[in-house]
């Protein structure tokens, strides 16, 4: 179980300021703790080595929030089906990597917290996949259908489960 913030934009733009936290916090140790030419070169080598390592999720996160900014929504992660079952919502989604990945399906039960925050548990999910049914069975029970994947090489599953 997790927590997430209703807002895709909200999520990433969180994401990015605890990455860039994380670099200002160790500086600012270095500056209480150290002093002279030993705060300075432990800021440089501090620096260059951040540099190195975030540069790259930085990247990819400001990219992130750019296209979620211009397209109104999450793109990679596509909501294609909603149920509300004793007021919890279970929420079907497509995952897209993109071009070098497949499609996959990530079925979750999120309920409203505070603030615009859900908690977030994830029931079920598969890959490859692509399309699948959410339903309500008349027993109480839900049902996951998953189509076939591909060429037909993947077979189509059903996946039941009892909500809470």
């Amino acid at each position: 179980m997790g927590i997430r913030f209703e807002s895709a934009l909200l999520n990433y733009s969180f994401l990015l300021c605890v990455l860039l936290a994380i670099p200002a916090s160790i500086l600012f140790g270095i500056h209480v703790w150290l002093s002279g030419v030993a705060r300075w070169v432990s800021k440089i080598v501090c620096c260059l080595i951040l540099s190195v390592l975030l540069l790259i999720p930085l990247m990819f996160i400001i990219s992130d929030i750019a296209d979620i900014a211009e397209a109104g929504q999450d793109t990679s992660f596509e909501k294609m089906d909603d149920q509300i079952i004793h007021g919890h919502h279970y929420r079907l989604y497509r995952t897209n990597g993109g071009a070098t990945t497949s499609f996959g399906l990530v079925l979750r039960q999120e309920s409203e917290s505070f603030l615009g925050m859900k908690r977030v548990g994830v029931i079920k999910t598969a890959y490859p996949a692509s399309d699948a049914k959410l339903e309500i069975m008349p027993s109480g029970l839900a049902r996951l259908t998953m189509q076939p994947y591909g060429d037909g090489k993947q077979l189509g599953e059903v996946f039941e489960f009892k909500p809470e």
